[in-house]
């Protein structure tokens, strides 16, 4: 999983996310990016006009539970182990 946060300064807006997180099995998504929803809901309006749409962006994604990037992981994974010839 990784969550996503944004800053915003009146006429520019970042959004990033964050390095990829392990969940638990009985961990919930949304607790865990609670710190960059709140960065988000704090800084990230202020930037016209992509405050207005990276931060509902970034809090949905967060409250959501975050992006799960499992499938991409382990393609990776399998590519690294895969034998070169």
């Amino acid at each position: 999983m990784f969550f996503e946060w944004c800053v915003s300064f009146f006429l520019f807006s970042v959004r990033r996310a964050t390095p990829i997180v392990y969940l638990r099995p009985n961990e919930w998504g949304w607790v865990r990016g609670l710190p960059q929803t709140i960065i988000s809901v704090l800084f990230g309006w202020w930037g016209l006009p992509w405050g207005f749409i990276y931060t509902p962006m970034a809090i949905f994604t967060n409250m959501s539970g975050g992006c799960d990037v499992t499938h991409q992981v382990v393609a990776q994974m399998h590519e690294m182990d895969a034998p070169t010839s």
